[in-house]
This record gives C-alpha cells, structure tokens and sequence, in this order.
C-alpha cells in the first residue's frame, strides 16, 4: 500500500512455510547494549508449520556476535536431528553477507563466522540463508528475548511450544500478517 509522498508503503509480512520436505530454521541474536546481556532464539519448523524444536540461550557480547550465534546454534542442531534441506531465515542482512562471503574477516567475529561457514559448507544436505523481516521471525524473536530476560548461558531446548510461544506459533500456522513500513 503506497503511501502518501511516495518515500515509503505498507507490506504484511507473516511467517511462510517451506517447500515440501524442506525444514525452516528462523533465527534471531540480539544484546542490550554493545557488549551487553544477549541471547540467541532458534526454531524449527517443518513444510505445515509443526513445531519440531526451539532454542534459546544467553551470554554477554555484541549484537552482531549474537545475531551470527543463532544461526551457528541451529545449524549444530540441524545437523544433529539430520536434517537434510535448511533455510534458515535470519534479520540482519550484514550477518548472511559475512557468512556468504568467501572473503577472510580480520575482526573479532572471525571465529564465530568461520563456524558458521563451516557449518553451512559442510551441512550433509543443502543449506540456504535468506533474509526475513522480525515479523515473520516473530517465535525466535520471543525466544530470543526469553533468553535475554533469564540470562541462562547454557542452551536451553524446547520440543513443544511453550506457554508465551503458543499464541505467535498459531499465528504463523494460520498466516496471520502483520504489517511494516518499508521505505523505497
């Protein structure tokens, strides 16, 4: 939906199933301050929108550390349940940039990417990292602030949505939208 003085529209935004026999790993990272309290949200989900599992966890670093550490921990977790299709849907565009890119980073998320590449390179099956708005990532996002909120460093696993998450997890299984201003 344009908007008036045409700088920017209206899109709804839900969260969308994958292709048969695929899985869709959502993932968010997030700190308060830099460094600060962050945590990491993961969930999988198969092609009808089944709940298989979910993530979260807690630590102390960047933003950018923790949004690369959500799609590392779920890509460790695809690996272990077999998984043999991914995508893996995360927010920050700079974050996919890095793990695409065949280039050698010299800061101090180096570590950190270099798993993920590996991870991604020798996935046995096909792995594929896209983009995706907060509103379609809206159970990781929850699970992410979870992790933040109970500050647990260790990884903590879900096989069924939990109370808070049930309610976004019906939402996407029914395709409710939710609408974002993008500029042009």
């Amino acid at each position: 939906i344009p908007k008036p003085g045409g700088g920017s529209c209206e899109v709804f935004i839900r969260w969308e199933s994958p292709p048969h026999n695929e899985i869709k790993l959502n993932t968010v990272g997030a700190s308060r301050g830099s460094p600060g309290i962050a945590g990491s949200g993961e969930i999988f989900k198969d092609e009808t929108g089944n709940f298989l599992s979910a993530f979260t966890n807690a630590g102390h670093c960047s933003s950018m550390r923790a949004e690369l550490k959500a799609p590392m921990v779920g890509l460790q977790e695809a690996r272990r349940c077999g998984y043999r299709k991914l995508i893996t849907h995360m927010e920050n565009n700079a974050c996919i940039s890095l793990v695409k890119s065949e280039s050698l980073t010299s800061n101090n998320l180096r570590s950190i990417i270099d798993e993920c590449r590996t991870l991604v390179n020798d996935f046995d099956g096909e792995v594929r990292l896209e983009h995706c708005y907060r509103e379609a990532s809206r159970a990781a996002d929850w699970l992410t602030n979870k992790g933040v909120v109970e500050n647990s460093r260790n990884t903590v696993v879900f096989l069924a949505p939990i109370s808070g998450l049930v309610g976004i997890f019906l939402d996407d299984v029914i395709g409710i939208s939710i609408p974002r201003i993008l500029n042009n």
